[in-house]
Formats: structure tokens, sequence, C-alpha cells
């Protein structure tokens, strides 16, 4: 059965997007700039393994189609923290 990330329950897809966050965010400090191309599979990834930490049944594709979708709004957010410190 292929689930969809609309039938995560809310709690789940917060989880989720807070993971996608951090290690983006995770990424940049280490690597000192945002995940780009074949490196936000990277990403995915290191998502992907905490779901399955926490037995979120969900396929992979799902996660990556919704990390490209969200991946724009997750890096100006850092991008607006980061600026925000530096003031």
């Amino acid at each position: 059965m292929d689930k969809k990330y609309s039938a995560l329950k809310q709690k789940q897809k917060e989880k989720i997007g807070q993971w996608m966050y951090d290690e983006t965010l995770v990424f940049y400090n280490e690597n000192h700039k945002m995940p780009m191309g074949h490196r936000s599979d990277d990403i995915v990834d290191k998502v992907y393994t905490r779901i399955t930490d926490e037995q979120i049944w969900i396929p992979y594709n799902e996660i990556y189609k919704q990390y490209n979708k969200r991946k724009t709004k997750i890096i100006n957010k850092i991008n607006k923290r980061l600026s925000d410190q530096q003031e």
C-alpha cells in the first residue's frame, strides 16, 4: 500500500518538518552552504532514518517530494535566523 504524506497525523507531519529543518541547519553549519542538487539527498536520507526509527511508515519518495517542496522555505527560515543572529 502506498501511503501519502497527507495521510500522516498532524503530529507526525510536524516532527518530520522539524527534522527537515534540523538536518538542513546541521548541513549548513558543517558545510557553510545550503544543500542543493544531489546534496538534498543526504538530508532526505537522514530524515528518513529518523522516520524509520520512529516507526512511521511512509515511502521514501513521499519524503523526498515533500522536502523538495519545503526546501526553499526552510532555507529562507535559516537565512533569516542567521541574519538575526548577526545583528
